[in-house]
């Protein structure tokens, strides 16, 4: 899920219960405070996921806990500790209090099967509360974002958050592996792959994961990091991870541990988790939404920092993508992760996400740019983010005015350790096009190979030169109107004319 379909997610989300409306009514009910309260356990695999289950089945302070697990072959809970934490086990989800699902992966594969389990569990009012553990290689995002989906609820379809609550986001890291899993470029499939794993362990899609960037969006989405295996690593090691942890999610929670025993407070009826909050974790949107201001923050005393590379010219893309399979970014300049909106020239409509995480990355289109919107649409975008006028949204755009510039850019957020800014921005520098060669015009720019693919989308041409059409027959119309009730000329007029 890119930052702009959960944004999208978020504006069609129903009402949590937790709020007030504009119209300064409360949504709270008896109805709403009843719904079953989810925490989901992320983390890489190996990180002591399982371990912390375990412990939060042995501490669940009087709650009913109902357990399901992401099982790809890796897990196994002893099922009298199940039992233990409840008591009610054949009463309880039907006779169950653990589910487990297999051979696939919560956060695509498995996850309407996901969402269906959790609406079955949360139906059962003897349970209180539900601790998803999910696969080692699944992404937290789309995790989250399936409490969107609607479910059966006789004649009519509701989201699943009319009858639970997202509580809690949670990662585990282990400590002792995360710098060496942070500089592979293999994907998480082929990393573990082992004649003991299933073949649906690596053939999933999200298997074939960069490593590396897995471990960024694990981290970047969460409310609570647990750095475990503390006893596995230095004070040196322990406090640079904390550290790398912090950049990519200062927002978050962090707790050190060893053996995955954490406060169970912190992990279960937190009310932590928010869908709006969350959009703000990532460090890298965070620094976008700084505005350049700089600060000097604590991590820094290990040497991990940022900056925000911001250029009004495109990329070549043959010298950008010759630069990302070189791997010098990250092999010499010692960058961890950079992720931003990057502008691509050979379709001049089709604003683009560039990730790197490690040695890992893609470039792929993530909607529009702004100035390339018809006016209606323009209209309709900006309404829907609350601003009334125009000028306002678009006075942060010096170049707003040139229909080829107006709001296309490059804005990336660079994280890593020791950077040589200077060094580092030469590099992304040289990527770009000259001044001389952009302003040959859209003939030269729109030659240039597509080599990331990145045509637009027909459904969004066709939208586009609908809305274009819409304006121009607006603007006849109203020239005819203007026209009909313009003066007519008189017959002395007309003789005056011809005088002159």
């Amino acid at each position: 899920y890119s930052f702009c379909t959960l944004l999208h997610l978020i504006n069609n989300m129903p009402c949590d219960g937790n709020h007030t409306h504009h119209n300064g009514g409360s949504c709270g009910t008896d109805a709403n405070k009843k719904k079953v309260k989810v925490t989901v356990l992320s983390g890489f695999l190996g990180s002591g996921k399982t371990t912390l289950l375990k412990h939060i089945l042995e501490n669940t302070e009087g709650l009913k806990v109902a357990v399901m697990v992401n099982d790809m072959g890796e897990v196994n809970i002893d099922a009298e500790m199940v039992k233990k934490h409840g008591g009610q086990a054949a009463e309880n989800t039907g006779g169950k209090q653990l589910v487990e699902l297999t051979n696939g992966c919560i956060c695509c594969t498995l996850r309407e099967d996901m969402v269906a389990e959790i609406k079955k569990m949360s139906s059962d009012h003897k349970i209180d509360y539900i601790v998803i553990e999910s696969t080692g290689i699944a992404e937290p995002m789309p995790v989250a974002a399936g409490f969107t989906y609607g479910v059966e609820e006789g004649a009519e379809k509701r989201p699943l958050s009319d009858f639970a609550t997202l509580d809690n986001m949670v990662t585990v890291v282990d400590l002792s592996n995360f710098s060496k899993y942070l500089s592979k470029k293999e994907s998480a499939g082929k990393l573990f792959s082992t004649p003991a794993t299933s073949e649906a362990d690596c053939s999933a899609p999200e298997a074939n994961y960069g490593v590396a960037e897995l471990l960024c969006d694990q981290v970047e989405f969460a409310n609570v990091i647990v750095l475990n295996k503390s006893d596995l690593v230095s004070g040196e090691e322990a406090s640079k991870v904390r550290s790398t942890v912090s950049r990519l999610n200062p927002k978050a929670e962090i707790v050190v541990t060893t053996n995955s025993v954490v406060p169970v407070s912190k992990i279960l009826n937190t009310g932590s988790f928010s869908f709006v909050e969350a959009m703000q974790h990532a460090g890298w949107a965070q620094e976008l939404q700084s505005s350049g201001v700089t600060h000097v923050p604590e991590t820094e005393e290990y040497g991990i920092s940022s900056f925000v590379y911001r250029r009004w010219l495109p990329f070549d893309p043959s010298k950008l993508h010759r630069l990302l399979v070189s791997e010098e970014l990250f092999q010499k300049k010692d960058i961890l992760r950079m992720k931003g909106f990057c502008w691509v020239p050979n379709n001049a409509d089709r604003s683009c996400q560039i990730s790197c995480a490690g040695p890992c990355w893609d470039v792929e289109g993530e909607g529009s740019w702004y100035r390339s919107l018809s006016k209606k649409r323009l209209r309709e975008e900006l309404t829907d983010m609350g601003i009334s006028e125009e000028s306002d949204f678009t006075k942060q755009f010096p170049q707003w005015a040139d229909p080829r510039v107006g709001d296309r850019r490059q804005e990336i957020v660079v994280i890593g350790q020791h950077l040589d800014k200077e060094s580092v921005e030469g590099l992304l520098d040289s990527c770009l096009l000259t001044a001389e060669e952009f302003s040959k015009g859209d003939g030269y720019v729109f030659s240039l190979p597509d080599i990331f693919e990145l045509d637009m989308n027909v459904e969004e041409v066709e939208e586009e030169e609908e809305d274009e059409e819409e304006e121009e027959d607006d603007e006849e119309v109203e020239v005819r109107e203007k026209n009909k009730k313009a003066p007519k000329a008189t017959e002395n007029d007309v003789k005056r004319s011809k005088k002159d």
